[in-house]
């Protein structure tokens, strides 16, 4: 933490204790431990950086209605005119990794072989509800196109609390659409480095271009 005061630079780590909200509630509060050198009295302001729509501001020493993912700063300014500035800001954060949602898209149209799974590691305080079927393990597999949804319960003192996000899974880019017009067939998919293309009708074909399943051109 840097901290700006007049035009000499100083290290301050302990500007504000922090009171956590808990679940799934703005009740959140920071209260400003400003350095001894600054003279009274003095002046705050804090001000809330991100998400933009819950962006306010508080002159008080305490800023409460505190929400989890909120970013915010402190500047107080003292009798001198000599402003202290927590220039990094502060983030309360909600769990570690929270967006950790790994998904794998189906191999073609109608396959639904796709699946999603949660990377926690070594934390097994973590429970699960996946849509579309309830699923409660870390993990969710034959999943069809679609965007679906998963909420993560985790422990926070003698609450439990829980973070609801969504998911996409897409389906490869690439030649499903041409099987169903029996213009040619492709086989063994998926391929490891190595398919072969069949049709009856070579003329029918004047371009062939192979994707993976991230959708990167291969040839």
């Amino acid at each position: 933490m840097i901290v700006l005061f007049s035009s000499r630079t100083f290290s301050q780590n302990s500007f504000m204790t922090i009171q956590q909200p808990t679940c799934n509630v703005c009740n959140g509060i920071a209260t400003a431990n400003p350095p001894s050198f600054l003279t009274p009295p003095l002046q705050f302001q804090w001000t809330i950086l991100a998400p933009a729509e819950y962006y306010r501001t508080d002159t008080g020493s305490t800023f409460q209605n505190l929400c989890y993912g909120l970013s915010f700063r402190l500047d107080i300014t003292d009798a001198n005119g000599d402003v202290w500035s927590d220039t990094d800001g502060y983030t309360i954060e909600q769990i570690d990794d929270i967006h950790s949602v790994v998904v794998v898209d189906e191999s073609c149209s109608g396959c639904c072989d796709g699946f999603a799974y949660y990377y926690h590691p070594n934390d097994t305080s973590l429970t699960f509800i996946w849509s579309p079927n309830g699923e409660t393990n870390d993990t969710i597999n034959n999943l069809c196109s679609g965007t679906y949804s998963v909420c993560i319960f985790y422990p926070k003192g003698n609450d439990t609390c829980s973070y609801c996000t969504g998911y996409t899974v897409n389906h490869s880019v690439g030649i499903d659409e041409n099987f169903a017009a029996n213009i040619f067939t492709l086989y063994p998919n998926p391929a490891l480095d190595q398919i072969s293309i069949a049709t009856q009708d070579i003329n029918a074909i004047q371009k062939i271009s192979v994707y993976d399943l991230t959708g990167r051109l291969v040839k």
